[in-house]
């Protein structure tokens, strides 16, 4: 919602295809009457206020997240939650969902959306590197980008200016910047980026 807000004060008179355009948002998250199919479950990176988010959208009568939506913590508040993409539609998955597509405990479903994400990543990733830094952007869809944080000693592989623990930073859904942890200035630069991705979505 955010990021349609922010578009609104960069353009007031698009205002009506702005307000489209989420609306489709919340559409394909409410889509979930279709069948799933283990192929379509893919890791994407939350936190706690989109658990919340997701828990009105589908008003659920539930008291915790955990007992409708599928999600591993990975620090602090940022999590992995589980999605259904059917490229028409996208929905969190739920233990139902789980079920109806034949996978029976959470180790086989973390395997299932790591193979679904090696697919989707094939030949697809781009490493866009800053000049004379170790800053860079690694970029996928607009969609999974922050989920290769999961995969980055994969990503990065056959980056000879990367390290394979980099820092690394999710300003949003669609950006995730790493560098090495021994780069002063690509720090200082990765962090005045999500500072400022924090302040415009504000």
């Amino acid at each position: 919602m955010s990021n349609h807000y922010t578009s609104y004060l960069q353009n007031p008179e698009a205002l009506e295809a702005i307000v489209a355009a989420n609306l489709a948002v919340i559409y394909k998250i409410q889509d979930t009457d279709a069948s799933v199919s283990a192929q379509q479950i893919l890791p994407t990176i939350k936190n706690t206020i989109y658990l919340e988010n997701a828990r009105l959208i589908t008003n659920t009568d539930e008291a915790e997240p955990a007992d409708y939506l599928v999600y591993k913590p990975i620090a602090g508040d940022i999590m992995l939650l589980y999605m259904v993409d059917t490229e028409e539609s996208m929905h969190t998955l739920n233990r139902e969902h789980m079920k109806e597509a034949g996978i029976e405990d959470e180790d086989a479903l973390y395997r299932t959306a790591m193979d679904n994400l090696r697919q989707r990543m094939n030949g697809r990733v781009q490493i866009h590197h800053a000049e004379g830094w170790s800053l860079a952007q690694i970029h996928l869809d607009n969609d999974y980008d922050a989920s290769l944080i999961l995969l980055l000693d994969e990503v990065l592989k056959d980056d000879s200016m990367l390290p394979a623990n980099p820092v690394f930073a999710v300003p949003a859904r669609n950006a995730l910047l790493v560098c090495s942890p021994s780069d002063e200035e690509a720090l200082q630069a990765m962090a005045n980026i999500a500072l400022q991705a924090f302040e415009d979505s504000a």
